[in-house]
C-alpha cells in the first residue's frame, strides 16, 4: 500500500519543462494586467504552485536562458521568452488539431 502511494505521488510530479512553462505563463498573464508591466514574485509563486526556494532556483535558470528579466520591480518576459511561449502554444495547438482529426 505504501509503495503504491509513493508511485502515485511520483507520477503526479511535474517535470522541469512543465514548471518552466507554468512560471512563464504566470509571468505573461500577471505582467499583462500590471500597470508596471511586471509580475510580482509572490504572485508568480502562488500561480506556479512552488515554494520560495524552488521558484528562485527556476527563476535563476530562466534568467540564465535569457527567457526572463528579473529585478527589484518584478519579473518580465524577454522577447526570447515571449517567442518561446508562443512557439510552445502553437505546438500544443497543432498537436490538439492532429488528435482531433484522428
Amino acid at each position: 500500500m505504501m509503495m503504491e502511494d509513493r508511485t502515485a505521488r511520483f507520477l503526479k510530479r511535474r517535470d522541469r519543462i512543465t514548471i518552466y512553462l507554468n512560471i512563464l505563463e504566470a509571468i505573461q498573464q500577471l505582467s499583462s494586467t500590471s500597470p508596471t508591466k511586471r509580475a510580482k514574485i509572490t504572485h508568480v509563486l502562488y500561480k506556479s504552485n512552488l515554494n520560495t526556494k524552488r521558484l528562485k532556483e527556476r527563476l535563476q535558470e530562466l534568467s540564465y536562458l535569457d527567457l526572463i528579466t528579473w529585478d527589484n520591480t518584478g519579473l518580465k518576459l524577454t522577447e526570447k521568452g515571449k517567442t518561446f511561449l508562443q512557439e510552445y502554444q502553437n505546438l500544443i495547438n497543432k498537436i490538439n488539431q492532429y488528435i482531433k482529426t484522428r
